[in-house]
């Protein structure tokens, strides 16, 4: 997960580094839409527009992406809206 926090502490290269030894490491893991969404935003970091929507459309198609960042379920449960 090293390539989240590269992309959001601002060292793009860095992040793609570790997003793709990542999924090197793991390339079944059920979670892999965590590396390419972490490469897609250093891309847009790198403001290399085009590359970084291709990317985020390859997370955005993994097996539980939207269960993940979905409110109800995934790894945030707290963060549920209550009425």
């Amino acid at each position: 997960m090293f390539g989240l926090v590269h992309s959001q502490t601002g060292d793009p290269a860095a992040a793609i580094a570790s997003s793709d030894r990542a999924r090197q490491l793991s390339p079944f893991d059920p979670m892999l839409f965590a590396p390419l969404g972490a490469r897609a935003m250093a891309l847009v970091r790198m403001r290399r527009f085009e590359e970084a929507a291709e990317w985020g459309m390859k997370a955005a198609a993994r097996p539980n992406a939207a269960r993940a960042y979905s409110r109800d379920r995934g790894i945030c449960p707290g963060a549920r809206r209550t009425p």
